[in-house]
């Protein structure tokens, strides 16, 4: 079966160099949306189907002579150079690498990161694309949340299992991980990324109103997120609600309408929804406890994770410990303060231990320079540009309180170039240059 899979990415990396505009995006998109993230083209794990199709994509825009116009044109493209020199950096003074994964791991890395924000870029061409891109994001995500509620009715994600079954000794995390009660993921590999992913697509779609069969597609949407019973994904889609009402309404009587009409129906499902009372009940405990009573991460845990991840800077403050040091150094040689890190949850930890100091300045500097990007063209489209902020904001918090497993950047960072570059497509359009 595993022949089949490779199969299945080589026909989509395939067909991704070869063809271009949207039916060469809407590849990517089901490629990346339809394979595992677990999934290898080789032995290396330096080497995954996502990799290979950001590549191929890179490889297509190249051969249809879009790649310099795209990048030229890219407002990002210094401060990605910055971080992608920083990270190379990074694996070239690792001393545990040999001379291939010096270079092939930092790749690996950057392809699957900030990279993806100039993938996302480049696959618009015009308002018409971006709206295209939409549509298939909504239809994609529509069987993928079809999927999720059957598995949440079997308690069981047989594809999940048998996929990663394949690249380990056992069955992913998820499917032995459900001490809280069964937590839908679908076809992603994580259900703590499935339901703020399923919640950036919703609010993304809001840039326009959702009419018709559409809002029992949002319905469906809002029920996957519900029943990926996680804390982080409740609270990071409800911080990009509220950002995206209060910059788009402020305190206007619709805002407080809507405010008061989501409450009752809140209160509502509290009282009749068992697993909606379950996320309003996992949010209180968070709150009340620090998460002590739901299981998973609480806040005395994170403050041992900050000490512990400081501890480890220190040793190696400019440029870290090295890529993937917390999985093949911290926990498998265990001391120090190992046990204090527990899964490493946080993005900041990471950066702390394995990048050092010069990433977190190039790290800083792109997040700055995008919100200001956004910001900026506020002017040429309101909701499209407080959408974009109000992700990246979500987006930011996600990342510091759970991590970036589960490729929640490669997800998050397509649509927030998309974004981009429709909004820099309007500016020209409306011959509007942002200050």
């Amino acid at each position: 079966m595993s022949i089949l899979i490779l199969a299945f990415v080589f026909v989509i990396s395939l067909a991704i160099v070869t063809t271009k505009g949207n039916r060469r995006l809407l590849l990517l998109l089901c490629g990346l949306f339809f394979t595992y993230d677990c999934v290898r083209v080789c032995r290396s794990p330096d080497i995954s189907a996502y990799t290979t199709m950001i590549l191929c994509f890179l490889l297509s825009l190249w051969k249809h002579g879009e790649l310099k116009a795209n990048w030229k044109t890219y407002p990002l493209r210094w401060v990605t150079i910055a971080i992608s020199i920083v990270v190379f950096l990074v694996g070239l003074l690792d001393n545990r690498l040999n001379f291939v994964s010096s270079f092939s791991r930092p790749f690996k890395d950057i392809c699957e990161s900030y990279l993806c924000f100039f993938i996302g870029y480049a696959s618009i061409k015009s308002l018409s694309d971006w709206e295209k891109s939409q549509e298939y994001l909504w239809n994609i995500f529509t069987f993928v949340g079809i999927w999720g509620l059957i598995t949440f009715v079997l308690q069981n994600n047989p594809w999940y299992d048998y996929v990663t079954s394949m690249y380990g000794n056992e069955v992913g995390i998820w499917s032995e991980v459900q001490t809280r009660g069964y937590r839908v993921s679908s076809f992603l590999s994580n259900p703590i990324v499935y339901g703020f992913v399923v919640g950036v697509i919703l609010i993304n779609r809001t840039v326009e109103k959702i009419k018709g069969v559409y809002w029992a597609v949002a319905l469906l949407f809002v029920a996957n997120i519900v029943l990926s019973n996680s804390r982080t994904s409740y609270a990071a889609v409800a911080i990009a609600f509220v950002i995206m009402y209060v910059l788009r309404y402020r305190f206007s009587v619709k805002a407080a309408f809507a405010m008061f009409v989501l409450f009752g129906l809140s209160t509502v499902a509290y009282f009749n929804i068992e697993p909606f009372k379950n996320m309003i009940d996992l949010m209180s405990d968070l709150v009340l406890t620090g998460g002590a009573n739901a299981g998973g991460s609480t806040t005395e845990l994170k403050e041992l994770q900050w000490v512990a991840s400081m501890y480890y800077y220190v040793q190696a403050p400019w440029f870290g410990n090295g890529l993937a040091y917390f999985g093949e150094v911290i926990m498998e040689g265990g001391g120090g303060m190992s046990e204090d890190l527990a899964g490493m949850e946080g993005y900041v930890y990471k950066l702390l231990i394995e990048y050092g100091g010069v990433m977190i300045a190039a790290v800083l500097a792109f997040w700055s320079r995008t919100l200001w990007m956004y910001a900026r063209y506020k002017k040429v489209n309101a909701p499209l540009s407080i959408v974009s902020i109000s992700i990246v904001l979500s987006f930011l918090f996600f990342i510091c309180a759970t991590g970036t497993y589960g490729s929640v950047f490669v997800y998050t960072s397509i649509i927030l170039g998309m974004n981009l570059k429709c909004l820099q497509t309007l500016s020209k359009e409306s011959k509007h240059t942002p200050a």
